[in-house]
């Protein structure tokens, strides 16, 4: 979705996929805000800490672990 926000094909609707990203952005937020969710994806066997610690910010990677320890 953000590549086709970028993309010139998409232009005349780019405002409207603009503001449906910053919706998902916004209940994503709030996922991650979760301590339950670091913690499920790090004992998860596909994921584990090396998906968060490349993903996530370094402050929140600190917190979720400071949760789960």
């Amino acid at each position: 979705w953000r590549s086709m926000a970028d993309d010139l094909q998409y232009l005349p609707i780019a405002d409207a996929i603009e503001a449906r990203l910053k919706n998902v952005d916004k209940y994503f937020k709030k996922t991650s805000q979760l301590n339950v969710y670091f913690i499920c994806l790090v004992l998860d066997p596909n994921y584990k800490l090396a998906y968060v610690e490349g993903q996530w910010d370094f402050k929140d990677v600190a917190d979720g672990r400071a949760h789960l320890e």
